[in-house]
């Protein structure tokens, strides 16, 4: 399970609905970023993200198309 906006995140969302600005390519944005990458291999913070992306591989030996 991977983490998709990491720590920062909030911080982020939360200066751009409360001051109508977009961070996009500003230093706060860049330090957002770097966090996430920072917290990507550690799996203790990826609750600090709102959204998850897990990923998974099909039993040996079965089709995506066949039934339990």
């Amino acid at each position: 399970m991977y983490g998709i906006e990491g720590p920062g995140w909030v911080a982020v969302k939360a200066i751009e609905k409360y001051t109508d600005t977009n961070l996009l390519g500003t230093d706060m944005y860049d330090a957002a970023l770097a966090a996430a990458r920072i917290a990507d291999p550690h799996p203790a913070l990826t609750d600090a993200s709102a959204h998850i992306l897990a990923i998974a591989n099909a039993a040996p030996g079965r089709t995506r198309t066949e039934k339990s």
